[in-house]
């Protein structure tokens, strides 16, 4: 699954997808370290698929790609997923505990955002 797919769908909401791409790492973890950096995506996009990548590297253990620790963060905030933004509650946990990949680029989501059952 292409990386600016699946930024694309985290940021309209499109949780199937996400956890499709999730899930497929979790059977092949070293796919990780392989992902290509996304053409024609904004900065915005960028940091997004920047956080994902580092978060899902830091939960299956394995290296993040070398082009992550070069995307600066974004530009506004973001919520994942975006209809966190007008839950106040929900927003605010996400502030205080989204994960460090996510919270250092502008980007909030809950702890176990990419999490699988």
């Amino acid at each position: 699954m292409n990386l600016a797919d699946v930024v694309k769908a985290a940021l309209s909401d499109d949780d199937l997808i996400v956890r499709s791409w999730i899930l497929d790492l979790h059977r092949n973890p070293t796919l990780v370290s392989a992902l290509p950096r996304p053409d024609h995506l904004d900065a915005s996009q960028m940091a997004v698929a920047a956080g994902l990548v580092e978060q899902i590297s830091n939960l299956l253990g394995t290296p993040m790609p070398s082009w992550v620790s070069a995307v600066a963060p974004s530009p506004h905030d973001i919520f994942l997923p975006p209809a966190l933004a007008k839950l106040p509650r929900s927003r605010a946990h996400a502030v205080q505990q989204s994960p460090a990949p996510f919270k250092k680029r502008r980007i909030f989501a809950s702890a176990d955002y990419l999490s699988v059952a």
